[in-house]
């Protein structure tokens, strides 16, 4: 060979190492292109006519084809056409010789399929990877116990098998084919099966993901051959949710990174995904050190619980990447810090807009191939093939609205399901995807023109021509009625329609429920008749008797949706299971993969935006809550306003009002502002129990998953008498004079609560209670009601009467320290402020009545002066007492 040494340096740019001399006679030879001569890991084919060579190689590991020629520059056009017709014809008969010895040697290889036997017994290999034997078979071959792994067609034949030595070696059937061959762990589904079906690399972890999710997982053996088996996967089951679980080959061997362009897991997954329209989910591990690149090393190292809730993780990043990997350009550009913070929210701190911009790196060469070939390449005219199809689909199947700030719509049928999702979201576009597939049977997908025109004519038709519908998430009421409907979010559509004659389950429904992307179905609610009332949830939380009315009560009042609803503070000692008592609390009514999310009081949009797709924002273990932070979360209670890009443009806004109840929980309760503090249910969680009392957490998953379904029925037969006894309640908290700044709430919580185990009044008397203690708890060693106490104790009588300037030098006096705090007022203003904020838990908690100012002149200038006296704290509310004027 002429050009050995301009070939070995060519290889050397892609890190690969030739250990032998090519020999270019036109036949395809294995060889290694790692430091491991033996392993046989890619193969080259060479041709030589003259002065010009010719070689392509391709790499088992990266799943890349490559050529590379030299001398061609001498060579004349003539010559060079001659050269081309040779290869062809090579090529030509080699293919002929190679599909007779493939078909050859894939009988041979159901031969051995079917001559291997099943065993129960254990293998190195299963052994060591911790996985079940029941879809292998195995054989005694040159002494050797082997594994045998079935390599099926799309037609299900089994075409090649895998051997798997006891060392861990693999090999196949010699002149087999490999490519669009699978393996399959797990049952086939039925065609018409519109669940989630899983893809790997390997078998293992094949089979992990199974043991983790429970899905059916096809094995694709090799990183390039992933994309043939996403497709055969796709073709058979177009209703079905892809998931392809990559391996992650993020270090060399000597645990030196790799760049994401080298990383052959990710970029196969990727474009995989890509091309069918498919989530790429890839391994997280716990610890940073882990070497490990697949879902089994995952299920090894950490174990099924530890895995499955990677697998959550995974998954919630797996949607944010799908859109960022869709986004066209400008939309990158305009939306990049929001990127920036969704992934920093989800755990990936050290994410950046170049990391960002590396991984859209990966599917540019998809997207270009992909542009419109079914017309010709030439962009989505309005006549082209592609946009009269998606079009046709459109006409025929969308029902096309708008939201209040004008917001496109579109309502669709998935199965037996009804969902509505925005005209420009990745859900409808996934829709079309699938949809296109079916009407043509299959073959390449639409080019991105194509769906961008489909969606932009239908944005503009939902915005200028038709009808506008209120959007909902989980609850709604309807006023035409008087109804609560509840989206279970399930696969077959059901919802439940509550009234004042009873709930029932029904899949239709007037309202327009939006989900939120993830897999968040409730159960079918249905009573226990064995239990009573929420017995097992108090076998699952560890709240005090006392306490369980106000766990009760605000799960009731998150199914008002008509008026603002309690949150609800969970703090305790550590160990107290508040992260366990949050999850499941919020998986009753809201079960939603990501379960917390941080708050940020300085990215006010960024919270509302989250929450709009949550029944129940969570936040976790906070161990306090600036001024800000809680005037947001009331903003959250009482409407929320956000804003948001409307198109991905920089000029037009749209808003949005979010009203949500919400669960914060850490060691103390952080809810200490008066105004937070009164729209807040604080529960402090018992103890934790002996070590022999204990719960593990798969223990309490499992007696959660055993009673979900009858709490939820419980909840459900509360509304109905919530609603039925509404005036009756409005006339028990009159009578018993219960007031309470949060009074719709307050009303819809006793009309119901006789239906949870509690006697009617029994939640307002406790939290009456515990609101008072938290007060106090707040308030006792304030400096300003320091300051008062000590001036009631020095007036005659127990009656003071005197300005601003005067609370404020006391409050100096007994505390130096005070004038250092940026939490206590400074001055008249603030002072006054405070005194607007904190005067009724004052007189709720202390007994200390504080006027209303009065401004007199004083040596010429305006001060303001105060009344201040004790009163019992039985004693009803005077006139006296109040908020400042604004």
């Amino acid at each position: 060979m002429k050009y050995h040494l301009e070939f070995k340096n060519h290889l050397a740019k892609f890190d690969y190492i030739l250990h032998e001399e090519p020999i270019l006679d036109g036949k395809q030879r294995r060889v290694s292109f790692s430091s491991n001569a033996e392993k046989k890991d890619g193969w080259y084919e060479g041709y030589v006519k003259g002065d010009f060579e010719f070689i392509k190689f391709f790499d088992f590991r990266h799943g890349e084809l490559r050529t590379w020629e030299g001398g061609g520059a001498s060579m004349t056009a003539a010559q060079r056409l001659d050269f081309w017709r040779d290869i062809w014809a090579q090529n030509k008969k080699q293919a002929t010789e190679s599909k007779l010895q493939g078909e050859e040697a894939g009988q041979e290889a159901a031969r051995i399929w079917n001559a291997a036997t099943v065993e129960q017994a254990a293998h190195p290999y299963t052994s060591k990877k911790k996985i079940p034997t029941d879809s292998f078979r195995f054989r005694l071959f040159n002494g050797n116990r082997e594994l045998l792994v079935p390599m099926m067609d799309a037609s299900g034949a089994v075409k090649n098998v895998q051997r798997i030595l006891p060392d861990g070696d693999k090999k196949f059937i010699k002149g087999a084919k490999v490519a669009s061959l699978y393996s399959l762990a797990g049952e086939a589904p039925p065609k018409d099966f519109a669940g989630e079906i899983a893809i790997a690399e390997g078998i293992a972890t094949a089979e992990s993901v199974r043991k983790i999710t429970g899905y059916t997982c096809f094995a694709a053996m090799s990183a390039g051959n992933l994309l043939k088996v996403a497709e055969i996967v796709r073709d058979a089951y177009s209703n079905a949710c892809v998931v392809i679980a990559g391996d992650d080959d993020r270090m060399d061997k000597d645990g030196t990174p790799r760049p994401l362009k080298a990383n052959a897991g990710r970029v196969k997954a990727y474009e995989s995904a890509l091309k069918v329209g498919a989530l790429a989910l890839f391994p997280i591990f716990a610890h940073s050190s882990s070497r490990g690149t697949d879902w089994n090393d995952v299920y090894c190292e950490e174990g099924e619980e530890a895995a499955a809730l990677a697998w959550v993780r995974a998954r919630t990043i797996a949607e944010l990447d799908r859109k960022l990997l869709t986004m066209t350009e400008p939309e990158f550009l305009n939306e990049v810090g929001d990127l920036l913070s969704a992934y920093g929210n989800l755990g990936l701190k050290d994410v950046t807009q170049a990391g960002l911009v590396e991984k859209r790196s990966v599917a540019s060469s998809q997207t270009k191939a992909g542009k419109d070939r079914e017309s010709g390449g030439g962009g989505a005219q309005s006549d082209s093939p592609a946009y009269i199809i998606l079009h046709d689909i459109c006409s025929e199947e969308v029902e096309t609205w708008h939201d209040e700030e004008g917001k496109a719509y579109a309502t669709f049928s998935h199965g037996d399901r009804t969902i509505n999702a925005p005209v420009e979201g990745l859900q409808f576009r996934d829709f079309l995807y699938v949809r296109y597939r079916a009407r043509t049977g299959g073959g390449p997908a639409p080019g991105r023109e194509s769906i961008a025109a489909c969606i932009a004519s239908m944005a503009a038709l939902a915005r200028h021509a038709s009808p506008m519908r209120p959007v909902h998430f989980r609850v709604a009421y309807d006023p035409t009625n008087s109804d609560i409907w509840l989206d279970l979010a399930r696969e077959d559509g059901q919802v439940v329609k509550i009234g004042t004659s009873g709930w029932q389950l029904t899949k239709t429904c007037p309202l327009k429920f939006v989900s939120s992307g993830n897999k968040s179905d409730l159960p079918i609610p249905k009573l226990d008749p064995e239990v009573v009332g929420f017995f097992p949830l108090w076998e699952i939380l560890n709240v005090a008797v006392d306490d369980r009315c106000l766990i009760a009560g605000f799960l009731l009042g998150a199914m008002q949706t008509s008026a603002p609803g309690f949150g609800l503070s969970l703090f305790g000692q550590m160990g107290a299971a508040k992260s366990v008592g949050t999850r499941i609390l919020r998986r009753i009514l809201d079960p939603q993969a990501a379960i917390f999310q941080t708050l940020n009081s300085r990215n006010v949009d960024q919270l509302g935006l989250t929450c709009l797709r949550q029944l129940i924002p969570c936040f976790e273990n906070l161990s306090w809550l600036d001024a800000q932070s809680q005037d947001l979360m009331c903003s959250l209670t009482t409407g929320l306003s956000v804003k948001a890009r409307k198109l991905y443009t920089d000029e037009d806004l749209v808003a949005y009002t979010v009203r949500r109840v919400w669960i914060i929980n850490g060691i103390n309760n952080v809810c200490s502002r008066s105004d937070l503090a009164q729209r807040t249910i604080p529960v402090c969680l018992l103890p934790p129990p002996e070590h022999e009392d204990r719960k593990t957490e798969r223990a309490v998953e499992k007696m959660f998953e055993s009673c979900k379904a009858h709490l939820l029925a419980t909840i459900l037969d509360a509304v109905v008498m919530a609603l039925n006894n509404r005036a009756k309640s409005a006339e028990f908290l009159a009578a018993n004079k219960f007031d309470h700044r949060m009074a719709d709430a307050l009303e819809f919580i006793t009309a119901g609560e006789e239906a949870l185990g509690f006697p009617m009044g029994t939640f307002i008397r406790r939290l009456q209670e515990l609101q008072i203690e938290a007060a106090q708890e707040a308030l006792d060693a304030h400096p300003v009601v320091v300051a008062i106490e000590s001036l009631l104790l020095q007036a005659p009588g127990g009656k003071w009467r005197g300005s601003h300037e005067e609370i404020l030098k006391e409050m100096f006096l007994i505390n130096p320290d005070a004038k250092r705090s940026q939490f206590v007022p400074h001055d008249n203003t603030s002072l006054g402020n405070w005194f607007k904020r904190e005067t009724p838990r004052m007189r709720m908690s202390h007994g200390i009545v504080v006027s209303l100012p009065v401004k007199e002149r004083v040596d010429g200038r305006r001060l303001r002066f105060r009344e201040i006296h004790r009163i019992d704290l039985d004693e009803s509310p005077s006139s006296e007492t109040g908020a400042d004027a604004t």
